[in-house]
């Protein structure tokens, strides 16, 4: 991807972005988002933008460096097992692995591990919920596409389960 390029998915379709200089490092763009990448940042840091919809990131252990955008904040991490969805007055972040802060109406908040954060634009309303053990819900499994049975959907990465995206380019 260049930076200005959109990823616009379907009710029925995934995109899956590798990243290059972070062998193993991918994010989902889940059905129904519209996600814009719009460069690298000093220091390697990726920077993107999340209009609507969903997108996860499976592996802590690549050392990815994000930046997101949503309509009500920016989410920033290294490193981290997430997933992120975005309304046009709220953002959820659920939180499996590393550390994250999500900046909101002029504040920063620290994100822990194991929990899944909500908070409005304005800052003003936060609600967090901490999980314990090994489970967090159910973001962070595929979300079942129609005509796809539950089970088939847990093989996500491979490409009969990840349709094309439409792709466009900025002037």
């Amino acid at each position: 991807m260049l930076p200005g390029d959109h990823i616009v998915t379907s009710a029925s379709s995934r995109a899956l972005i590798h990243f290059r200089r972070r062998p193993g490092c991918r994010l989902v763009v889940e059905p129904n988002s519209s996600f814009e990448f719009i460069g690298m940042k000093r220091g390697g840091a990726y920077s993107a933008k999340l209009n609507r919809g969903a997108v996860k990131c499976a592996r802590a252990t690549c050392g990815l460096s994000l930046s997101i955008v949503t309509p009500a904040g920016m989410l920033r991490g290294k490193g981290v097992e997430f997933a992120l969805r975005a309304y046009s007055h709220l953002t959820t972040v659920i939180l499996k692995k590393g550390r994250m802060r999500l900046l909101v109406g002029g504040q920063a908040v620290p994100l822990r591990e194991m929990t899944r954060t909500t908070v409005s634009r304005t800052g003003g309303h936060r609600v967090a919920t901490i999980y314990r053990g090994d489970r967090i819900p159910s973001l962070f499994s595929p979300l079942p596409l129609p005509g796809i049975s539950p089970s088939s959907s847990k093989r996500r990465f491979r490409d009969k389960f990840i349709s094309p995206a439409s792709v466009t380019r900025s002037p």
